[in-house]
């Protein structure tokens, strides 16, 4: 016996999959561990006052020996509150990747689904390791979605997974397509709202009133819970249903909820940090703008795609060349429509600066 042959089918698809970006991180982790990682999209801005009172609150309140509160309650209490929705139209994981996956499980299965790329890797991930089909539906050649596209290419799909503002573009798409695939498309439409908080715009609110839309939101990016892992979706009450039907009774660790709380306890603090974040994009765009070899693009998120356009460079030359200097950038060269890019994340402005330098010393030399 072969314990290959015991495999489930999705895991041996994965298998043959070539290596994803985080993987070929771990292959380079001595050069990771000593550079300035500007290339996972974690908040830096959060004050370190603010960072060290919500560990407070954790270790006031918790206890380890218990187990967390079932269902995440204590986070979706919070949640309503930071939120404003209704505790009935939300939803907990751990981390948005275990929506994602309990998603796939409950509407998708081993059935086909969309996915508007280039866009985040886990949603084929989770597809792919359920045993279902991944279909692609690309973006336009300005990086911006076509509901008419997308409502062509939905026969025989079950869900669509659209990311907005996208990762890796920073793009947000116009609410008037996607709503339009909402209004047109008889199965899921899932939007990842991953980085909303740095856009200013969400669909959050109208979720609640269509029968097949989920926006999925996320507490790793703007509120730094990325360590604790924390991730939500909003959804019609049916939705939420079926989809805690599947949801494990213990899936949200206790430090990760109370965590959750004391962001709500203090949540213009964090709206302040935000604000900073958006103050540093926008420094960080204008100085690549007047940088040759590269040329940046407009974001909506908490990082800034920028495509190598000297010549005898590439993405992946670039990112080496700059992990040599200590700053870890992502390459997103390999995928479509927006081959020769990189990605990275804003950070504080004197890392933001040291990524500056590094960039032209290793285009220009100085």
């Amino acid at each position: 016996m072969k314990i290959e042959d015991l495999v489930c089918r999705g895991v041996r698809a994965l298998a043959s999959h070539k290596k994803t970006e985080i993987t070929e991180t771990y292959d380079k982790m001595s050069l990771f561990e000593k550079a300035v990682r500007m290339d996972l999209n974690e908040n830096f801005l959060i004050e370190e006052e603010l960072v060290k009172w919500v560990l407070r609150y954790v270790g006031e309140h918790l206890d380890p020996r218990r187990y967390p509160p079932a269902k995440g309650i204590k986070a979706i209490k919070a949640l309503s509150s930071l939120t404003g929705l209704d505790e009935a139209n939300l939803a907990v994981g751990n981390g948005a990747d275990e929506l994602i996956e309990r998603l796939v499980n409950v509407f998708v299965g081993d059935d086909r689904a969309l996915v508007i790329e280039p866009t985040f890797e886990m949603y084929e991930f989770y597809i792919t390791r359920r045993g279902g089909v991944k279909v692609s539906c690309l973006v336009n050649d300005d990086l911006c979605i076509s509901a008419d596209e997308i409502l062509r290419a939905v026969n025989g799909v079950k869900a669509v997974f659209i990311c907005s503002p996208n990762n890796p573009t920073g793009i947000q798409y116009d609410f008037e397509e996607v709503l339009r695939v909402v209004e047109n498309f008889k199965g899921l439409v899932v939007v990842d709202e991953a980085y909303v908080d740095f856009a200013g715009r969400s669909l959050c609110e109208r979720a609640p009133d269509y029968d097949n839309l989920v926006i999925l939101r996320t507490l790793s990016k703007a509120y730094g819970l990325a360590g604790l892992r924390v991730g939500y979706m909003v959804a019609s009450d049916e939705i939420i249903k079926w989809v805690k039907v599947a949801e494990p009774p213990f899936n949200v660790n206790a430090a990760a909820q109370y965590a959750v709380e004391a962001i709500a306890l203090r949540a213009d603090d964090f709206k302040r940090c935000i604000a900073k974040v958006k103050e540093e994009r926008e420094y960080l765009y204008s100085q690549l703008t007047k940088l040759d070899g590269v040329k940046p693009f407009k974001s909506s998120a908490n990082f800034i795609m920028l495509k190598v356009v000297k010549e005898g460079w590439n993405s992946s030359k670039l990112v080496n060349a700059l992990l040599n200097k200590g700053v870890a950038v992502r390459d997103r060269g390999n995928l479509p429509k927006i081959e020769n890019c990189i990605r990275v994340t804003v950070g504080t402005r004197d890392m933001n600066n040291l990524f500056l330098n590094a960039l032209k010393e290793v285009l220009h030399g100085s």
